[in-house]
Parts: C-alpha cells; sequence; structure tokens
C-alpha cells in the first residue's frame, strides 16, 4: 500500500470503530440486565469481589468507567454498560483492519496494489466488520455490564497483534525486534486472563502463523494432514456408525490426498500438526499451570514459613515472588549474554504475562479490607487458590467418572476421595465432586462422562413389569410397599413409575413406593 492508501485505510478502520460504538451506546441498556450483570456493576463501582475465578481487570476498567457517573449511583450502571459498547465498537474496529491485512496478503502474491484491488479488500474489510457489527449475539453483548464485550476486544487485539509480528518478520525495522509483538500479546493474554478465559483460544492460531513463517516448506497440505489425524483421534469418542462415517468419508480420503501429494514423506507439513500439538501443550500450561500453580506454589510457601519456620503470616509468599523474580531476571540475563533469542524472548513473554495476571492481586487487597461484596473471602493465597478453582462449585468428571445415571450411596469426611462401591472391593479415585460416594451397580464409570448431574429431578424413569434389574437403575420393579430385594418379583399388574434420579437413589432397603411418584 502506499501512504495514501494506508491513511485511508486507518481513517475508515477508526470510523467504522466510532459508528459501530455509537450504536452500541445509543443501544445499550440503561441500568442493569440479566444474570450476573448486577454483580459486575455492583463489583466494579467500588472495586468488591465478586463470584470466582473473579474478573478484576473488567472491574478496574468497569471502575474507571464508573467515575464519568459524577457521584451518580443511578448512572454507574449505564456507564459500565458504555464501557462495554466502547469494547464491542473497538473489537469492530479491530475486525477491520484484521480483514484487511488478510486480504493485503492473498493480493500480495498476485503483483503490486492496484487501485480496483485496493477498493475490494476495503469494500471486503467494510462488509465484515459491519455484518458482525449488527450480528444478535454480539450487539447483545454489546450493550450490557458483562465480559464478553471486552474479552472480545482483547481476542480481536491479540490477533491482530500477530498479524503485525508477520507483517514486520517480512519487512523488518532498523533497530526494531519484531518479537516484540509476541512479547506484547503474552501481556496482553495475562491482562484477559483477569477478564475471561476466552482470549487463550487465539493461542493456537498465533502458534501456527508463527510455525508457517518460520518454515519455508510447509503448505496448506499439512493442515490437510492435521484434519486426517484429528479426525481419526475424534472418531473414537463417537458411535460405531460415526466413526465408520468419519473414517469413510473424511479420514481415508485426506490420508489418500496426502498420498498422492507426498505430504506423508515431508517432516515440514508433519510439524504444522506438531505445531498444533505444541499450541495445545501451552494452552494446557498457561490453564492449569500458570494460572493455578503460581498461587498454588505461594500458598504451600506461606505454608511452610508459617507452619514450619514459625514466621509472619505471608512471609512465605513474599519470598516466593523473590524467588520467582530472581529467576526470572537470571532467564533475561541469560538470554542477552550468551545471545539465546528464544531464552530471552520466552523469558519476557513469562514476565509479561505474570504482569498482566497480577491484576488478581487486587482481589487479595480488596478481600483483606473486608467490603460489603466479599465471596469467598481471598485474602491470602491459599484461599485464591480455593477461588481461582471453583471449589465452592464442586466439578463434574472431564475425561473419566461417574456417568449420567451414577447413584449417590453416601458420603466421606475428611480428604477428599470418591468411592466406587463393587460387589469385591472398594476402589478410590479422585473425588468429584468433593465428599460424595457413588456406586459402580448403577452407572459404571465412562470416558468424557458430560451429563452427569446430582439434581433430584433428573430423570424420568418408567420401569415395565417384565424388566427386572433388582438394585439397580431404574431401581427395579416390584409390589407398591414391598423392598426392593432378591426375593422381589414383579407383577404384570405392578409398576413404578415417576420421576426419580440416579444420583440421589435411596438405599436398596427403600421401598418402591417411597423411591417413586406413582
Amino acid at each position: 500500500m502506499t501512504k495514501t492508501q494506508k491513511w485511508i485505510n486507518t481513517v475508515i478502520g477508526l470510523i467504522i470503530g466510532i459508528v459501530a460504538s455509537a450504536v452500541y451506546i445509543m443501544t445499550a441498556e440503561p441500568t442493569v440486565s440479566w444474570w450476573d450483570c448486577g454483580e459486575y456493576i455492583a463489583t466494579t463501582s467500588k472495586l468488591l469481589v465478586g463470584h470466582p475465578p473473579g474478573a478484576p481487570t473488567f472491574q478496574i476498567f468497569g471502575r474507571i468507567a464508573t467515575l464519568f457517573a459524577g457521584g451518580d449511583v443511578t448512572k454507574m450502571a449505564y456507564c459500565v454498560n458504555c464501557m462495554s459498547a466502547v469494547c464491542s465498537g473497538l473489537t469492530i474496529m479491530f475486525l477491520y483492519f484484521t480483514i484487511v491485512r488478510l486480504a493485503r496478503k492473498l493480493f500480495a502474491k498476485n503483483g503490486e496494489m492496484t487501485l480496483a484491488r485496493f477498493v475490494a479488500i476495503i469494500g471486503a474489510a467494510l462488509v465484515g466488520a459491519l455484518t458482525y457489527t449488527f450480528s444478535d449475539t454480539f450487539w447483545f453483548s454489546a450493550v450490557e455490564g458483562e465480559v464478553y464485550a471486552m474479552s472480545s476486544f482483547f481476542t480481536a487485539l491479540v490477533f491482530w497483534c500477530i498479524l503485525r509480528w508477520d507483517e514486520e518478520y517480512d519487512n523488518p525495522k532498523a533497530n526494531v525486534n519484531p518479537n516484540r509483538w509476541i512479547v506484547f500479546i503474552a501481556y496482553l493474554v495475562g491482562l484477559s486472563i483477569g477478564v475471561h478465559l476466552l482470549n487463550l483460544l487465539t493461542l493456537p492460531a498465533i502458534v501456527l502463523i508463527v510455525y508457517y513463517k518460520l518454515s519455508k516448506e510447509a503448505t496448506g497440505m499439512g493442515a490437510v494432514l492435521s484434519m486426517a489425524i484429528i479426525s481419526f483421534f475424534f472418531s473414537f469418542f463417537c458411535s460405531p456408525m460415526w466413526m465408520l462415517l468419519i473414517w469413510v468419508f473424511v479420514t481415508v480420503p485426506l490420508f489418500v490426498l496426502c498420498s498422492k501429494k507426498g505430504t506423508l514423506k515431508s517432516k515440514a507439513e508433519w510439524g504444522v500438526f506438531g505445531a498444533l500439538v505444541l499450541s495445545v501443550v501451552l494452552l494446557g500450561l498457561i490453564l492449569y499451570g500458570i494460572i493455578p500453580q503460581i498461587v498454588n506454589l505461594a500458598g504451600k510457601f506461606d505454608l511452610a514459613f508459617v507452619n514450619g519456620l514459625h514466621l509472619p503470616f505471608n512471609s512465605g509468599t513474599i519470598f516466593f515472588f523473590l524467588l520467582l523474580a530472581a529467576l526470572i531476571g537470571w532467564g533475561i540475563y541469560a538470554g542477552y549474554k550468551k545471545s539465546r533469542p528464544i531464552l530471552l524472548t520466552g523469558t519476557f513473554c513469562f514476565l509479561m504475562l505474570l504482569i498482566g495476571y497480577s491484576t488478581f492481586f487486587t482481589l487479595v487487597i480488596r478481600s483483606n479490607a473486608n467490603p460489603t461484596i466479599d465471596e469467598n473471602n481471598p485474602e491470602d493465597a491459599v484461599a485464591l487458590l480455593a477461588y481461582l478453582n471453583r471449589e465452592q462449585y464442586g466439578s463434574n468428571p472431564l475425561f473419566y467418572g461417574q456417568s449420567y445415571n451414577t447413584r449417590v450411596v453416601g458420603s466421606k469426611d475428611g480428604k477428599s476421595s470418591m468411592w466406587f462401591l463393587t460387589t469385591a472391593r472398594k476402589s478410590c479415585r479422585n473425588m468429584t465432586p468433593p465428599g460424595v460416594c457413588f456406586s459402580r451397580e448403577c452407572g459404571r464409570p465412562t470416558r468424557v462422562p458430560t451429563m452427569w448431574t446430582g439434581s433430584t429431578h433428573a430423570i424420568t424413569a418408567t420401569v415395565l413389569p417384565t424388566k427386572r434389574t433388582v438394585g439397580r437403575c431404574p431401581a427395579g420393579i416390584c409390589l407398591p410397599g414391598s423392598a426392593i430385594s432378591s426375593s422381589c418379583r414383579p407383577t404384570s399388574s405392578a409398576t413404578c413409575t415417576g420421576v426419580i434420579s440416579c444420583g440421589t437413589l435411596p438405599d436398596v432397603r427403600t421401598t418402591c413406593r417411597d423411591m417413586a411418584i406413582i
């Protein structure tokens, strides 16, 4: 692009951002809307502690927004809603700039930028940005005091930044390191953790952009090979019929195409799948490593210093962060001294990620002030870890555990553990939720058990008279009033139907009449 074209592009981007923000502000909620908006508005007004896992970055910006109310508490909700409107308008602006950059890359391979191509790029970006501006879901989130508008802004900004890195890597400037954009992205990711975890989903795209830029031999066939491998492993989570269909219509054709193109013999194309795996590892490292474990280690140090060395409270936490700062300083020094750019960039990224993530300190600081809203009271590292892990909500198994029809048979205090009762022995597994015992007699543990619930009225079960499932779920059929046991026999005229829950079935000695709504 020429300087004039760049100037026109910048002006149009700013105008479309202003227009989108104006539309959202004019249609913003005048006060509080549904769900969490009321709590977010209340906690941002005085930097209070909301529900786990917290949104401190959102609250800090929200507090700044409430200052425009001029002390009028009736206008604070509208100011927070307008903040979401402005964030959404900035999202549209960066979406426009992103589309322009992607379109420029497509035309760059076909010669210089002509006037017709420039008009086509600007038109495509305008259509895409304005379409998203007035889409129902995005507009809905743009006019209320929720975290989704600001989260969308961080997501759009992060992806635009990686495209800036891509451009500067090809056209380096004097005394300017293009990796500065990578470091800035790490800072934005740290900040966005204090809003919503949605921003972490940009990491796979970022890693792929970096890999394709660094690898001169990788092509689109690497993505085809990755799709073939992913579809193969994904099929194992499907029913046999769907597994066969995926293999026949997706996996096998893609592998055949890769074989004909010679993709299976190319290390660069396999590297695309490796980059995807690396991005998932990086995502897991941040989500399950850095976010909780930094706080967890701070809590462990504090427990050791207070209980073991009999030092004051928070002394272990202070020592841990001093030790962490020393390690980061050593990484920066070693990167400069030994000319290791990967170590240097990685250390700076980790540092900036922690700086962005440090907004969670505001929760600890405000909780120690005992504000009017102080959910979970996260006054130290140990309490903050429970806050971040959402322990008050309990949890459902993600990869392996109780299924939807597993019944609770008891509870156990003390150490967290989950018991699956079998006829031969008891096997102890990680507890979900805390202190609840389950029985294998009714719903065996399964892979990816996403449907378990402990609600009282979760399953509607109709047991036919001919079905004998004594002591299992559904809990057998017997004469009304008689006990469910091995001696219980169904009759042709007796049925037990109604709304029951396998998660809360009573003891096997409970009568049929007591356990079902007849």
